[in-house]
């Protein structure tokens, strides 16, 4: 192995983390599951599982994850957490109805404790 000064070290892995994922694996139905990040449109927590809804599918996949750990693997750049139960691709939002953003036919509540941080997000972008 080649001799490398721990700056250089340093400075490829803070290179290999920002650079973005274009895709995750999901476990699901016994199987892994590649998601392209951009096709997500919400996410949802029922318990122990979560339900990715996406663009192109006419069901949601369906995985034995918690929210939190869903939350970490995603890039926060791309998607925020706006509910107990949710998380929204900030790219995907096009409608806000009273509080609650809208999905066809799908009404994602923004609660309190999360108000405060997509208030910032939509000043940033208004």
């Amino acid at each position: 192995m080649a001799y490398c000064p721990k700056a250089v070290v340093n400075t490829i892995r803070v290179c290999v983390r920002s650079e973005e994922i274009d895709s995750i694996f999901v476990k699901s139905d016994y199987k892994l599951v590649q998601v392209d990040l951009k096709k997500i449109m919400y996410i949802e927590g029922l318990k122990d599982y979560i339900k990715i809804y996406t663009e192109d599918a006419s069901k949601p996949i369906l995985s034995l994850m918690s929210m939190k750990a869903m939350e970490e693997l995603l890039p926060s750049s791309r998607f925020i957490r706006v509910h107990r139960s949710f998380i929204v691709q900030k790219d995907k939002i096009r409608v806000i109805d009273r509080g609650r953003i809208v999905f066809d036919k799908t009404y994602i509540p923004i609660s309190d404790s999360y108000k405060q941080v997509f208030q910032t997000f939509l000043d940033e972008r208004s």
